[in-house]
């Protein structure tokens, strides 16, 4: 990642993150650093790239219950990727 495109500090909000164009741009910004706020409608995929996020990235990750057609993970880099 170069150094110019970091995003510490900084909050994106994924719509869509447990599948395709979600999952790999929940992905980039994981790697540049942000701090990400994930939603989909299907818990269990969000569940999954939540912890990828967590054992690739070095991100802490919570999901709050899931909701009847929305689920939310919130993921904070606990340091900056290597």
């Amino acid at each position: 990642m170069l150094e110019q495109f970091r995003l510490d500090g900084r909050v994106a909000l994924v719509t869509g993150a447990s599948r395709n164009i979600g999952a790999g741009i929940s992905r980039m910004l994981a790697e540049a650093g942000a701090e990400l706020i994930l939603t989909a409608r299907t818990a269990a995929p969000l569940a999954a790239l939540a912890e990828e996020l967590r054992a690739r990235y070095g991100a802490r990750a919570s999901m709050p219950p899931p909701r009847a057609l929305t689920a939310q993970a919130a993921i904070t880099p606990s340091a900056a990727p290597p």
